[in-house]
């Protein structure tokens, strides 16, 4: 077990080396060029990015000598529904708190009547601001929550990009590696946030007009992934294998911006309502506060030494 362990360890550096090198290297390419100021390669480039982490665990493999029966792809339902279940609607379900909790904290920075949002697709689309305004504000939002539930599951395959490398290879082996799933998470949640912090410095979720940018941006985005990072940990741990994780992944993605609808212009994106923020993102920090502090139950085979083991790193 001793070996099994330093592998893990071993995996685990080489890895977070890895991804940060390609990553941070790619995303210099598209400041240096000014690529990234053009919206369509900017996208492609950000949808690129989601693979490097799976990319980057197969490399790592290979360079350890590790094999790939373990690499969570099994879908494994049977006694699992319940996870998928989870990682389908919390997702939703945390946008819409984060939300609410937001507006609560700001009521002054809440417009029921999306003037705001309206006014920014007006010059672009001015009959679907017509369009929209003929739909009751209640029926959109629920519509557009609806439509993230559904997105999500298409926005699975660039997911499972990540999710692959993360809750797939990352997770497993920091478990192993340190024998506390409390610090495998919350170390896998920061890795997982200054990944993010090249494309936050661009711009990305929270523009470049807040105090403290672009600092205070990169903090908010590594203690939301610290936060989610504990849900997707959570569910793939449980069902044993990496697709929950990827749908709770596309639904995030999907939906975490619904409640910028309702918002006014004097909106604080660092804070919220986008749910990958300080304030909106309280909620998030409950349930996965939940989870670390009963995190010792929910991982027992691997802090306590059962009998059922989650984390097989063989080598060829």
């Amino acid at each position: 077990m001793t070996e099994n362990r330093t592998l893990a360890k071993k995996s685990s550096i080489i890895f977070t080396v890895l991804v940060m090198v390609v990553t941070y290297a790619f995303v210099a390419w598209l400041y240096f060029s000014n690529a990234y100021q053009d919206p369509a390669i900017y996208t492609l480039s950000l949808s690129a990015m989601m693979f490097f982490p799976t990319l980057c665990s197969i490399v790592t493999r290979l360079a350890t000598g590790e094999n790939f029966t373990d690499m969570y792809l099994r879908p494994r339902f049977k006694g699992h529904v319940r996870f998928y279940l989870i990682a389908w609607l919390l997702p939703a379900v945390l946008t819409v708190a984060g939300a609410a909790f937001y507006f609560l904290i700001f009521p002054k920075r809440f417009d029921g009547s999306m003037g705001y949002y309206l006014s920014q697709i007006a010059a672009d689309a001015p009959e679907q601001v017509e369009a929209v305004k003929q739909i009751p504000v209640a029926a959109f939002i629920l519509y557009q929550i609806g439509m993230s539930l559904f997105i999500g599951l298409v926005n699975i395959i660039p997911a499972c990009g990540e999710e692959l490398g993360w809750r797939g290879f990352f997770f497993p082996r920091l478990l192993e590696a340190t024998k506390s799933p409390v610090c495998a998470m919350l170390i896998s949640g920061v890795i997982w946030g200054v990944w993010h912090a090249p494309i936050i410095a661009l711009g990305h979720n929270y523009g470049t007009e807040y105090a403290g940018y672009p600092w205070l941006g990169i903090i908010t985005m590594t203690v939301s992934c610290v936060a989610f990072g504990v849900i997707l940990c959570y569910v793939s741990y449980k069902a044993k294998s990496v697709w929950p994780a990827a749908i709770g992944h596309g639904i995030l993605n999907a939906g975490a911006s619904v409640g910028m609808l309702l918002t006014t212009a004097e909106n604080t994106p660092v804070l919220g309502p986008l749910t990958l923020a300080l304030v909106a993102g309280v909620p998030t920090i409950i349930v996965a506060a939940v989870i670390l502090v009963k995190s010792k139950k929910i991982f027992c085979d691997e802090a306590e030494g059962g009998e059922e083991s989650n984390v097989v790193i063989a080598a060829e």
